[in-house]
């Protein structure tokens, strides 16, 4: 893989670990009945305390409600799988490296 492409695809992944861990810290207040604000656009917010349930998009713009543990396992699950990805595209980048210094184009 072009190492270009693989620097944008830590750069993308990196911000998406970044909105994942955000959301856990958010689940995490919420589970310990902390009050927290959230934006609705357009310089508003809402203060937000004992949430039960949570809207979770399905990927196609459907919304389902789930609870706050489903939601928490849901992001812990896309981390991982996220971090996974962040390594494999490291020893792939680790690899064309030391293949372009094996071949003299370093």
């Amino acid at each position: 893989m072009n190492k270009d492409i693989i620097q944008r695809r830590q750069i993308e992944l990196r911000r998406l670990r970044q909105e994942i861990r955000k959301g856990l810290e958010v689940i995490r207040a919420l589970k310990e009945g902390s009050e927290i604000i959230v934006s609705l656009g357009g310089g508003i917010y809402a203060k937000v305390k004992n949430v039960e349930g949570l809207l979770v998009d399905s990927g196609v713009g459907v919304l389902f409600e789930r609870d706050v543990n489903s939601v928490e396992r849901r992001l812990q699950d896309s981390l991982k799988r996220l971090e996974e990805e962040l390594e494999t595209l490291q020893r792939e980048g680790n690899k064309d490296e030391a293949d372009r210094e094996d071949s003299g184009e370093a």
